[in-house]
């Protein structure tokens, strides 16, 4: 007897995606996501060829422009894409670098196989042949222009790359041949053309009289491809580019290859040129970090370049660090061949040994330390330092976002590099070296006084029961658990912090208790951004918001967002200037106690509605902003068929409004398909912002400018001055 097959498997359901389709039916894997990131990610692939070009020796200029119509311009004086007919694959090498993944020129090892020939890059981050095609797959059109030979070659791609136009080519008085089958180019010494084959036939030309080359590239991304409702890429509106990401990005840039000139124009707001540029380097980009802090010592630069042997092949690893103890914070940035890697890696782990090392044996030779035990935490306190690696073999990242170089390789040649440096330093510069120890000792008995007011903080106003399993904290909802764990997975639960007895009251109400917890706020926290920890840490209602959040290990020393009690906390204020008053002395909070929280992307804040609009018969609509309660309105047949409500505060909506709107789960959230569903998912359905650290200056100086001590930097900025430091 035989069963019949519900579900059959076949070979017929086994399929294989196109280069276009792969990416965008897995933007994760290529880009990292289909959001914000994502979408800037796919203009930085380009510019980051440019910057590969500029630091091979080709060009020391590279224009950015965001055009009105939300398209991006990346234009560089590199030598130019290669435009030569490759026979193996029947296309131009133009075509082929857009339209096929893990196809560059970035992968010939002149040392593996000589034969073959170098690289046309030493070093390179983009090393997968990814990037191109990315972006090229998520975009409504992208247009090439390449000026090569004394010729302009010109290539269009549309609908994501699916349709391709042919190669145009054009000379100084025009078009002269349209190239969609093989075609050639006789060179004179000079790399110009001297003849144009197509087909085998030449084609009449007059080549640029100049010697110009370069590459330029213009596309609009396409909004069906990203997760626009994550965006606010709302209908008919431009692609949301933020101006100041990119700003940061290219004056990192700008540091990190000095000489290499970044001229960025946004046309969607005036199209003033900005020009981002430095001949300092990394000297030049510590002291912009360190800008109104109080050094203790004049920087310190580590440079060196290393031949290793990497998979029996002979290669270059090129260190080159700056740093400096300045203020109270610890500032690590790092970066491997131009790209920023936010989570560290393994060049930061190996700086950060190196450097404990080196400190640790100048105050055993010095005898400076008597019992103390100096960690890693304390020697690295108020430091500011840029960490970056260029090196001639493929690094291997963390995802192909980027954050984290995972190359193990690297650890042991910059550990021992630091070491020797910081070591050679700190004997020739004795004082300053007994400033960095005695730093590291504050901070070493700051960390004991704060386990200690930690431990306190433990047994004040209750804490786990003899079973370990639940947290009794006064104007806490706790989400619903089972002998200490949520009953659902825990990335889908929040910590809603809402501002206010009445507000408390209707989310506790209107909240899903598997998913949402509560605590109500008693108006406004201190300003912690310039008081210690131990001071800090003496207020209860903070002591309870990090008591309820968790995380800290049984010792009381070390935050883990992975501990959390909640896969995320939420900031829910009222929407006026009150509310995000407290918000941002809640995110300046976070920020001084547990950027961890931030840099793994779990602190949000609410967004509740400013608006329903309410027809006369069926159900409320609730808009986020003016331009959707005018929608709404057009749409519901005008301002006599609708009454429109403006909430003021979280107070005016009841339990069911806030249950719909603020704290609404994602369908099917709770109907047995959860496990499918991320932390943003549910997050963006009840329409919350993430708060990011892309940048961690940049937030570092805004918090200076709304929360330190510069009364008067601050006044300018409320004034409408537009006070913004030495940022721009």
């Amino acid at each position: 007897m035989t069963t019949a097959i519900k579900h059959a498997y076949s070979g017929a359901d086994v399929e294989q995606l196109n280069w276009s389709r792969a990416v965008r039916a897995n933007p994760g894997m290529y880009v990292g996501d289909a959001r914000e990131h994502g979408l800037h990610h796919i203009l930085w692939e380009i510019i980051s060829n440019s910057i590969d070009e500029a630091v091979a020796g080709f060009g020391k200029q590279i224009e950015i422009v965001l055009e009105k119509d939300g398209s991006a311009t990346v234009v560089d004086q590199g030598r130019g894409i290669p435009i030569e007919w490759k026979s193996d694959s029947n296309r131009s090498a133009l075509t082929l670098l857009f339209t096929a993944l893990h196809a560059g020129g970035k992968f010939k090892d002149k040392e593996r196989d000589p034969k073959k020939g170098a690289s046309a890059y030493s070093s390179s981050g983009g090393m997968h042949g990814i990037g191109t095609k990315a972006c090229n797959a998520l975009s409504a059109w992208l247009e090439v222009t390449v000026r090569r030979h004394g010729l302009r070659f010109v290539q269009r791609f549309e609908q994501g790359g699916d349709k391709i136009t042919p190669v145009e080519v054009y000379d100084a008085e025009g078009q002269i041949a349209e190239i969609s089958e093989h075609f050639s180019i006789e060179l004179d010494k000079n790399q110009m053309a001297t003849k144009v084959l197509v087909k085998g036939k030449p084609v009449k030309f007059k080549a640029y009289r100049d010697t110009h080359t370069g590459t330029s590239v213009s596309f609009l991304p396409e909004r069906g491809y990203f997760d626009a409702k994550a965006m606010e890429w709302i209908k008919d509106a431009a692609v949301p580019w933020d101006a100041e990401r990119l700003r940061m990005r290219l004056r990192q840039a700008s540091f990190l290859n000095a000489g290499v000139k970044f001229k960025f124009t946004d046309k969607r707001t005036g199209g003033e040129t900005e020009t981002f540029e430095s001949d300092k380097g990394l000297l030049g980009y510590l002291s912009w970090l360190n800008d109104g802090e109080e050094p203790l010592h004049k920087p310190i630069e580590i440079e060196k370049e290393l031949e290793l042997e990497i998979n029996d092949a002979q290669q270059k690893l090129r260190i080159h660090i700056a740093l400096q103890y300045a203020g109270d914070m610890t500032h690590l940035e790092s970066f491997v061949n131009n790209i920023p890697t936010a989570q560290g890696g393994k060049h930061v782990q190996g700086f950060q040994t190196g450097l404990m090392k080196a400190v640790k044996a100048f105050a055993d030779d010095k005898k400076l330390i008597k019992k103390e035990d100096l960690r890693s935490d304390d020697v690295l306190l108020g430091l500011t330092s840029v960490i970056a690696i260029e090196m001639t073999w493929t690094p291997q990242f963390q995802g192909q976002t980027k954050d984290a170089l995972n190359s193990p390789e690297i650890y042991g040649p910059v550990m021992s590099t630091v070491y020797e440096a910081m070591q050679g330093y700190l004997n020739k510069n004795i004082p300053v070296g007994k400033l960095i120890v005695n730093q590291a000792l504050a901070s070493s008995h700051g960390r004991e006084a704060a386990q200690l007011a930690r431990q306190a903080v433990i047994s004040r106003g209750g804490g786990l029961d003899d079973a370990g399993s639940e947290l009794t904290i006064k104007k806490l909802a706790d989400i619903q658990r089972r002998n200490g764990q949520p009953l659902v997975p825990v990335e889908h639960t929040a910590l809603f912090l809402v501002e206010g007895d009445s507000a408390g009251g209707s989310a506790k109400q209107g909240r899903t208790a598997t998913h949402q917890a509560i605590l109500a706020l008693r108006g406004k926290i201190d300003n912690v951004w310039d008081r210690k920890l131990v001071d800090i840490l003496k207020s209860a209602e903070i002591a309870t918001i990090l008591r309820a959040i968790g995380g800290i290990d049984d010792k009381g020393e070390t935050f883990d967002p992975e501990q959390m009690r909640y896969g995320r906390v939420s900031l829910m204020a009222d929407a006026d200037d009150d509310g995000a008053h407290i918000v941002c002395l809640l995110i300046t909070m976070f920020w001084k106690l547990r950027p961890e929280l931030i840099k793994a992307g779990r602190l949000y804040v609410s967004r509740p509605p400013l608006y329903q609009v309410k027809p006369k018969k069926g159900e409320p609509r609730y808009a986020y902003t003016e331009n959707e309660r005018d929608a709404y309105v057009n749409k519901l047949g005008g301002m006599s068929s609708v009454h429109v409500q403006r909430y003021k505060g979280l107070g005016e909506m009841n339990a069911e409004q806030l249950n719909e709107t603020a704290l609404a789960l994602p369908p099917d959230s709770i109907s047995g398909r959860s496990e499918a569903l991320t932390r943003d998912d549910f997050a963006r359905h009840a329409h919350e912002l993430k708060v990011t650290a892309d940048d961690a200056k940049a937030m570092q100086k805004t918090l200076e400018l709304l929360m330190g001590r510069s009364v008067e930097h601050r006044r300018e900025w409320l004034m409408g001055t537009g006070w913004r430091g030495e940022q721009d």
